[in-house]
């Protein structure tokens, strides 16, 4: 609170002052540190071989892994058995669980924009609030560097 408070402060005299004042916070994410954690680098990543974001975290002890229908549906994880809607999925540090069930799809988030997974295994309620009472998944993407893309197609039957 002691960091946040100056900033604040000048925010009030800001807004108070009647002009209008633009305001860009500019934040840059930090790697998280600690035992409670298990971070997964890039390198990690294509050395597991898997082509998914649900198989590279069904290889991890703890997480399990729930996928509903057919390939390319809902893809949920749980964490040391908890509820999907239990852990608390985190892109960039924006919280993507659905707001109707709590729980957040895999499925949609290709690896190759993937530059660091953190997991947190066990209760981070305290931190994160309600929807970590199992864990957090923050997937960390990679930043934007260059005019390349890339374009995925499939076509097929199930």
């Amino acid at each position: 609170m002691r960091k946040i408070a100056p900033v604040l402060c000048v925010l009030f005299i800001l807004a108070s002052a009647g002009d209008d004042v633009g305001l860009v916070i500019i934040r840059e994410i930090q790697p998280v540190t600690g035992t409670d954690w298990l971070v997964l680098e890039g390198d990690d990543i294509l050395a597991s071989g898997a082509t998914t974001l649900g198989e590279l975290l069904a290889d991890i002890p703890g997480v399990w892994i729930n996928e509903s229908g057919t390939p390319g549906g809902l893809v949920t994880a749980s964490i040391r058995g908890s509820a999907a809607n239990q852990v608390l999925v985190l892109v960039d540090g924006i919280p993507i669980n659905q707001a109707a069930n709590g729980t957040a799809d895999l499925s949609a988030i290709p690896l190759s924009e993937l530059e660091r997974i953190e997991i947190r295994r066990g209760v981070a309620s305290s931190h994160y609030g309600g929807g970590a009472m199992g864990g957090v998944v923050n997937l960390v993407t990679k930043t934007g560097g260059g005019d390349a893309g890339e374009l995925t197609l499939g076509l097929g039957s199930a």
